[in-house]
């Protein structure tokens, strides 16, 4: 999960991470899915976007910047679009909620164990 400190210019340590505040300058950190379960409330999803998508997953990506929250809100045409960076093969049966559920999935499933 790409975040960053809620506390906008704090430092947040959190096991073997630091993660600082979106007003510090600096990036993002990307932590597993279990530590930001665990901490969520002490954190603040960051933007997702084209470059963090193409080193992860190796494809190419069109422009976009969406948080993880803000996935179920994205257009279909965006979301299918993810779902061809991210390497999911779509099924013409998948409903809105299960493409968007896949997604997600696919973005825990790059983050950094635990």
């Amino acid at each position: 999960m790409l975040v960053y400190a809620k506390n906008p210019r704090g430092v947040l340590h959190l096991d073997r991470f630091r993660i600082h505040g979106k007003e510090t300058g600096r990036n993002p950190v990307d932590i597993p899915f279990e530590l930001y379960k665990t901490c969520k409330d002490g954190l603040q999803n960051a933007t997702y976007r084209e470059g963090y998508l193409r080193s992860k997953f190796g494809r190419h990506c069109p422009e976009v910047a969406f948080t993880y929250n803000e996935i179920r809100f994205l257009p279909e045409k965006t979301l299918k679009t993810l779902a061809q960076v991210t390497g999911i093969s779509i099924d013409d049966e998948w409903t809105r909620k299960g493409l968007i559920d896949a997604i997600k999935g696919a973005l825990r499933n790059v983050s950094p164990a635990a």
